[in-house]
């Protein structure tokens, strides 16, 4: 379902909410919009973007991204299962997969990679205290 304008003002009214939905694309340009500068937005941009599901963006490793070739490989994912994180493949074999950066989201990770301060296992997104950025949040 689209979050439609009818749509929103039914939740608002309701708060009944469809247990999936996505934004219209003026939506999602002014989300994008309003958290540009936010330490994880380039994590937000590859979800949004580029489709990746929330394990696949916060699995990414420094070593899953190819700037200089312009491509990013998903081969894993951080999911939550109870109160344990795990590790592990991707939800199906076509879930593995390459995906190719436009230039804009090459440059926007650039620029993140320059700010990173680094994780000894590598992963692109850190919470606060530095270490990977959990499903959940």
């Amino acid at each position: 379902m689209v979050w439609t304008p009818l749509r929103v003002a039914l939740w608002l009214a309701t708060g009944d909410r469809p247990p999936a939905a996505v934004w219209t694309a003026a939506q999602t340009a002014t989300f994008l919009r309003k958290i540009r500068g936010h330490r994880l937005y380039p994590l937000f941009q590859l979800l949004i973007l580029l489709g990746l599901r929330r394990g696949e963006v916060i699995g990414l490793r420094l070593s899953d991204i190819d700037l200089e070739g312009g491509y990013l490989a998903v081969s894993h994912q951080i999911r939550q299962v109870g109160a344990t994180i795990e590790i592990g493949k991707p939800a199906s074999d076509t879930s593995n997969r390459v995906i190719a950066l436009d230039h804009g989201t090459i440059a926007l990770l650039r620029r993140h990679l320059d700010t990173h301060h680094g994780d000894p296992a590598g992963y692109m997104f850190l919470n606060v205290h530095g270490h990977p950025t959990g499903p959940t949040r």
